[in-house]
């Protein structure tokens, strides 16, 4: 039953998203805190846009902002709605769910 054991120790949530955004895990782990990836991804997103257009007003980082958000929003949803579907599942496949209400 080793792979059993092989599958909790990928059980993080890194794996999953990857998993389920791009259909395998991930290569190159990242092991920073959320805010430190985010920050670092902006910071990048930032200077490519700066080399193109130095108007952090302009239409083009505004649509860029606007992309990044909306993608964020929908990701969100779709998060909240599968932990939700994730617990239910849960929930209903404990066979003595009484002592858990």
């Amino acid at each position: 039953m080793s792979f059993i054991t092989e599958i909790f120790k990928r059980s993080s949530m890194k794996e999953i998203t990857g998993y389920l955004l791009y259909g395998a895990s991930f290569e190159g782990e990242d092991n920073a805190d959320y805010h430190t990836r985010l920050k670092r991804a902006c910071q990048h997103c930032e200077d490519i846009l700066s080399i193109y257009d130095s108007d952090t007003e302009s239409i083009l980082h505004n649509a860029v902002n606007q992309l990044m958000g909306e993608t964020e929003r929908v990701y969100m949803e779709i998060g909240v709605k599968a932990g939700f579907l994730l617990a239910k599942d849960i929930f209903n496949d404990v066979p003595d769910r009484e002592h858990l209400i």
